[in-house]
């Protein structure tokens, strides 16, 4: 001990005046002293080698060692709380429960209602089996079939007495569905038309291709989950299916009797669940449309068709089902109103019944490519040939293996000159799966030959 640090007897009275004072604390070496002074000081010390927290550490106590095991208690115990409440709450929902008592027994009943609050069975829908499916875990187009369909056109009868509106409506709504599907082409809404009792439904390809989940809503708000069926690009037709039965089908009518100036109403799905209502007139009949790279007849009316409303019914004043509305034009360069177009029930026919069986169309001939005319700027400007610009060749074409490839462009087909990606379908329409053309190709500058197996279209879609 330090010489200049006096030892204090605790029994010994201390001198009068004089000062006291207690260094409490762990120190290592070097000791802080007071500044010399006369008076006397006196110090208790506690030495230690040891550095630790000051002031001195104390031992835990039993229950400060046990709060973070009740707060991870009281965690999941409030946790499960709300999941039993979320439980409760689902089932009642979901089921309307029923008890009743009979000699002295009683019995509950949950019966499945899906009429109320349809967006919860977004969330919590679960996906139905069809029966067909079977063992299709993941259908895909064409593994639900149904064979020896066929679409019945009813013709109208002499004395066919004309509905009014409501009673179109009423008689039907039942046999239109809201269309949604989720998928690489984001949310899409449009509308569909009931085939059969069984659950087979009508709708446009363009709502459903590459999606993923697909549903299907009645008039009456019940959901369905669906599966594609089949799919055709070039008319935009596709055929879903749903684990429903005793639906109400649609009445189709005879499109090849329609004349411009009928009245005509449709039916769609602009609004979530709404089935809406638009009348008009069938403004003409046009046999001369490209659709998708193939010239088709559709029928042009002025009866509004919302975004929505694709897939719907273009209904004759009798009630029955003469189009499937597809498509509208909209042009901030036109002095025009929308126009509103579906394809004839006619047309359809023979395409559903195919998807119905096959999941796809076949025989349909194809170059493999994806083209577009050089407008005629381009031709002047950079003093290119007229003809079509190739955008796109399959890899699995006979187009690709020949060579063709993205940026050239196509002169002439079997010696006949092209003007435009029409002169190219209506000679390959005019020709069969496996027949060879001759191609004459403008590529920087030069041109060349290449001699091309025409192919089936269903093999690139």
């Amino acid at each position: 001990m330090p010489d200049d640090i006096k030892q204090i007897d605790d029994n010994k009275t201390e001198k009068k005046g004089s000062s006291r004072y207690y260094v409490e604390g762990y120190y290592d070496s070097a000791i802080s002293m007071p500044a010399e002074s006369d008076r006397d000081y006196s110090y208790k010390i506690g030495s230690s080698s040891a550095l630790p927290a000051f002031p001195p550490h104390r031992e835990a106590r039993y229950t400060e060692r046990i709060k973070p095991l009740k707060a991870a208690a009281l965690l999941f115990s409030g946790l499960f709380i709300i999941l039993i409440v979320l439980a409760v709450v689902w089932v009642f929902l979901r089921y309307d429960l029923e008890i009743k008592s009979e000699n002295g027994t009683i019995n509950i009943t949950l019966t499945e209602n899906r009429n109320e609050y349809p967006l919860f069975y977004d969330m919590f829908s679960s996906t139905p089996s069809v029966n067909e499916l079977q063992n299709h875990a993941d259908p895909k187009p064409g593994s639900v079939k149904l064979d020896s369909f066929a679409m019945v056109i009813s013709q109208l009868p002499v004395d066919a007495q004309e509905l009014t509106y409501q009673q179109i409506y009423k008689k039907c709504v039942d046999s239109i569905v809201s269309v949604y599907s989720a998928g690489s082409s984001g949310q899409i809404k449009g509308t569909g038309i009931i085939l059969s009792p069984d659950g087979y439904i009508l709708t446009n390809h363009h709502l459903v291709d590459n999606q993923s989940e697909i549903y299907a809503v009645l008039s009456n708000k019940k959901q369905y989950q669906a599966v594609l069926v089949g799919k055709d690009a070039v008319t935009d037709l596709a055929v879903l299916k749903i684990d429903a039965t005793r639906l109400k089908p649609a009445e189709f009518g005879d499109s090849g009797n329609i004349q411009v100036g009928d009245e005509v109403l449709a039916i769609g799905n602009p609004i979530n669940h709404t089935l809406m209502m638009t009348d008009g007139i069938i403004s003409a009949i046009n046999d001369k449309i490209t659709l998708n790279g193939y010239k088709t007849t559709l029928l042009q009316t002025n009866a509004e068709l919302s975004c929505g409303s694709s897939g719907g019914a273009l209904i004759n004043r009798c009630g029955q089902v003469i189009g499937i509305t597809n498509m509208k034009i909209v042009s901030a360069y036109l002095s025009t109103e929308d126009i509103g177009f579906a394809l004839p029930i006619k047309i359809a026919k023979p395409i559903v019944e195919e998807l119905l069986v096959n999941g796809y169309i076949k025989g349909r001939p194809s170059l493999g490519i994806l083209s577009k005319d050089v407008p005629r700027f381009a031709s002047v400007f950079y003093d290119l040939p007229s003809g079509v610009y190739v955008e796109h060749v399959w890899e699995n074409s006979d187009a690709c293996n020949k060579g063709l490839m993205r940026g050239d462009i196509i002169v002439s087909v079997n010696g006949t000159q092209v003007k435009g990606s029409e002169t190219i379908l209506e000679i390959q329409n005019g020709l069969s799966v496996g027949d060879k053309v001759s191609l004459e190709v403008f590529r920087q500058g030069q041109y060349y030959e290449i001699e091309i197996a025409l192919m089936d279209a269903s093999a690139f879609n």
